[in-house]
């Protein structure tokens, strides 16, 4: 029986996409864990959910308060600790970046195109809303409250955005240095004179 509900909790993973199909048990961490809320809590952990929101999504019907006393009791926990370590360091490999994964992210930074970043009526499109190969682009992302007014009587009117890309110079010389489209100048500085060099030349000619 128990090893039924393993087999079950692996094709589970397998359908997220976390874990191998194939898993050594003398790997630490490589099998499942036989209780099922801890397993979701790992994987939620790996998809960079906070603590909290982690245990929430494994246990919905637990109160924050109890959460969040659980979820640090968890992390303190070495199976837990190992399968998150094992998780972590699957995902790494399955996502390591191959040559033209780096040049295709260049090249997207090369061709943005700024309109992609806004509605018809000039406003800032929601970053949810964003075209894959434009968000890809985004180095940071600023948020602030517009506030009127001092003290308590301070009001939120608003709020500005801004947006930060990779640097499309960088991208398009990344790029052209790639296609060997730049060339960088090797300069000699010469201190002798030809007559004392042909004369070294003749010497070591003679030894």
């Amino acid at each position: 029986m128990k090893e039924q509900k393993q087999q079950t909790t692996n094709r589970r993973g397998n359908k997220q996409g976390t874990i191998s199909e194939e898993v050594s048990p003398s790997v630490v961490g490589a099998l499942p864990l036989e209780n099922e809320g801890h397993e979701r809590f790992c994987l939620e952990i790996l998809n960079r959910k906070p603590n909290v929101r982690a245990y929430k999504l494994a246990y919905p019907d637990a109160a924050y308060m109890s959460a969040a006393a659980a979820s640090s009791v968890l992390l303190k926990d070495h199976k837990i600790q190992e399968r998150i370590a094992y998780l972590k360091e699957e995902q790494r490999s399955r996502l390591r970046m191959s040559a033209d994964d780096v040049l295709m992210g260049l090249e997207m930074a090369a061709r943005l195109d700024p309109a992609d970043l806004y509605k018809d009526d000039g406003s800032l499109i929601n970053i949810k809303d964003m075209p894959y190969e434009v968000r890809i682009c985004i180095e940071k992302f600023e948020s602030d409250s517009i506030l009127v007014g001092e003290g308590k009587n301070k009001k939120n009117i608003g709020r500005t955005s801004k947006v930060h890309f990779i640097s499309k110079k960088s991208a398009l010389e990344l790029l052209a240095r790639h296609h060997k489209l730049l060339t960088d100048k090797l300069e000699v500085k010469v201190t002798k004179s030809l007559e004392d060099l042909l004369t070294e030349s003749e010497r070591e000619g003679e030894e």
